[in-house]
């Protein structure tokens, strides 16, 4: 038998399982890698197996309560019971993962190649991210929108450069974890129902083709042309070949190395 309950953290409720039947499991991904579509995937296979997703993340900025101001406390284990797929997460966890629990129970991570992810985020913060709700933390993104507008694609990536390897260290220690199954976006991207069938194997989980087909109805979006205004921009990996200059495609692998040579970007 299996209970809801509502926790609450940081002044913002959550819904959650309490189903000792089940696990604890952890879907991280690393902003713009691809982490919308691999948590919405992700949720959908966790329904199809009786496990609930609880967007952490996700609701802590609808919220506008600031990234910085929860994610480094371990007290967010307070939202963790067996039943729930936790996620949500843009950057690392580092309160979370400080935990017996995060350390315990299994763990799927996408990442993706680090100068992708500033072009894709430019993109985003300039034209297609959602905003929260209210609060400082839609005047804050309000703020970044406008600052990428003005920078332009060039200047935008230069100055984040070093924000982008602080993102990616802390990743490089999951790597050798056996509990973490890590997927990369270039290799996933286009074969979503093996990273499906890669997922339930590695958290346990039960899959049938037609729950794939059902999945990738709605998953697997590939736009015919580029939609630089669009959530879903382009897809293709490789896009900072066309709009990062050499200069900068290095400066970006240097500043990331440890994270580049762990995951096979460098």
């Amino acid at each position: 038998m299996s209970d809801h309950k509502t926790l609450q953290f940081s002044g913002v409720d959550f819904d959650v399982r309490d189903n000792p039947d089940k696990g604890i499991y952890f879907v991280l991904g690393i902003r713009k890698s691809g982490s919308s579509i691999f948590n919405n995937i992700c949720t959908a296979l966790g329904k199809f197996n009786d496990v609930e997703f609880v967007d952490i993340g996700g609701k802590m900025f609808s919220a506008g309560v600031l990234e910085n101001e929860w994610v480094n406390k371990p007290e967010v284990e307070t939202l963790l019971a067996p039943g729930n797929l936790y996620g949500g997460f843009r950057t690392f966890p580092q309160g979370i993962a400080q935990t017996a629990t995060f350390k315990r129970y299994p763990k799927v991570l996408m990442v993706r190649d680090p100068r992708d992810v500033l072009v894709s985020e430019f993109f985003s913060n300039a034209y297609s991210h959602s905003l929260p709700e209210d609060g400082e933390g839609r005047e804050r993104f309000e703020e970044e929108r406008k600052k990428a507008v003005e920078l332009g694609l060039e200047e935008y990536i230069e100055n984040r450069i070093d924000h982008i390897a602080r993102t990616c260290a802390p990743f490089v220690e999951l790597k050798n974890d056996p509990l973490t199954k890590v997927f990369r976006y270039e290799d996933v991207i286009f074969e979503k129902a093996q990273l499906m069938r890669d997922v339930c194997d590695h958290f346990g989980w039960s899959i049938t083709q037609g729950q794939i087909d059902a999945i990738n109805s709605w998953a697997d979006v590939r736009p015919q042309t580029e939609n630089p205004t669009e959530f879903v921009r382009k897809v293709t990996p490789g896009d900072y070949k066309e709009k990062m200059n050499p200069k900068a495609q290095q400066k970006v692998i240097e500043a990331t190395a440890a994270f580049s040579k762990a995951f096979d970007y460098s």
